[in-house]
């Protein structure tokens, strides 16, 4: 258990860390809202990988009583990576809803030039009159 919490799981984040930063590098850049995304997914990233490095160098307490400093330690470290984990899961959401936001518009874009070409071919059409 304790090689599958301290070291697979921090292997697996730290590799979708790398795989969002790539893909945000390899994405044509764009100026306006694009540029706040790429970087909040950039520092996202960052913090990601700052997050698998605390669990890779964190400890899992394994003796039932434990001086009460150390357990203090250990509690604020997990405490500390909780924490990241918290601030990661809020640049999650933001960018969900920020992304839902940008789809909206773009739906609403599609759908009037879509109507607007409907009308212009129903204008074009003879009428029986």
């Amino acid at each position: 258990m304790e090689f599958i919490v301290q070291r697979l799981i921090p292997v697996i984040l730290c590799l979708g860390a790398v795989a969002l930063a790539w893909h945000e590098m390899r994405s044509p850049f764009r100026e306006g809202k694009a540029r706040l995304r790429r970087i909040r997914r950039m520092v996202g990233s960052g913090l990601l990988v700052l997050m698998s490095c605390m669990i890779w160098a964190g400890q899992l307490p394994h003796v039932q009583t434990l001086p009460p400093e150390q357990a203090m330690d250990l509690l604020r470290h997990w405490l500390m990576v909780l924490g990241l984990a918290a601030l990661l899961m809020m640049f999650a959401i933001w960018d969900t809803l920020d992304g839902v936001r940008t789809l909206r518009g773009y739906l609403e874009n599609v759908e009037r030039e879509e109507i607007e070409k409907i009308r212009e071919h129903l204008d074009g059409l003879p009428t029986d009159r």
